[in-house]
């Protein structure tokens, strides 16, 4: 089963972003399966998919991101929850 992580950063430019999530993973030896983002409405959507629960739900308290299997998080701060119904789908996802 994958397990899959949202977020939605808002602030900031993609590279930065993506650089902060890949070199988070990178510093806990974590390869996820697939790593996806759109642009769109207030900011960037990224979703995570992750074999093993722990890294996901690692991950997703990390930046306060959606686990599909029912996490919530314990706060916002810059990172807002990903609303799955209204995001924008990249070319990546297609």
């Amino acid at each position: 089963m994958l397990h899959i992580v949202e977020l939605r950063h808002i602030g900031h430019d993609l590279s930065a972003s993506a650089d902060e999530l890949r070199n988070w993973l990178d510093a806990h030896g974590i390869q996820p399966i697939e790593f996806q983002h759109s642009v769109g409405g207030p900011g960037i959507t990224f979703r995570i998919r992750f074999l093993e629960e722990s890294e996901a739900r690692a991950f997703a308290e990390t930046f306060h991101g959606w686990l599909n299997n029912g996490m919530q998080p314990t706060e916002t701060a810059r990172w807002a929850i990903a609303d799955p119904c209204s995001r924008t789908e990249g070319a990546a996802d297609r």
